[in-house]
C-alpha cells in the first residue's frame, strides 16, 4: 500500500508539474495517492489489536475494534474528499 501510494504521488507530480501532460491520466493517479495516505496507519492498529493470533484477546477489545474502524471509516472519508478538492 506504501509503495502503491509513492508510485502515484511520484507519477502524479511527474504528469502535473514536471512534465505537465507527458503521461495519460496524471490526476487520477494523484488523487489515488492522497486518498491512499492514512491507510498504513490505521491498518498498523489493527495489527497490534490482532498480534499474535489474529483475533482480539477478549470479548472487551471488541469496543476498541469497533473505534478504530469508525476511525478508518472517517479517515478514509476525510482523505477523499481533501483529495478531490485539488
Amino acid at each position: 500500500m506504501l509503495a502503491l501510494e509513492a508510485f502515484g504521488a511520484q507519477y502524479g507530480l511527474r504528469t502535473l508539474v514536471a512534465a505537465p501532460g507527458s503521461l495519460p491520466a496524471g490526476r487520477a493517479f494523484a488523487w489515488f495517492a492522497n486518498w491512499l495516505g492514512g491507510f498504513p496507519i490505521v491498518l498498523l492498529a489493527f495489527v497490534f489489536l490482532l498480534f499474535p493470533t489474529g483475533h482480539l484477546r477478549s470479548r472487551r477489545w471488541r469496543p476498541a475494534a469497533w473505534f478504530i474502524a469508525a476511525v478508518f471509516a472517517l479517515v478514509a472519508v476525510v482523505l477523499l474528499v481533501t483529495a478531490t478538492r485539488y
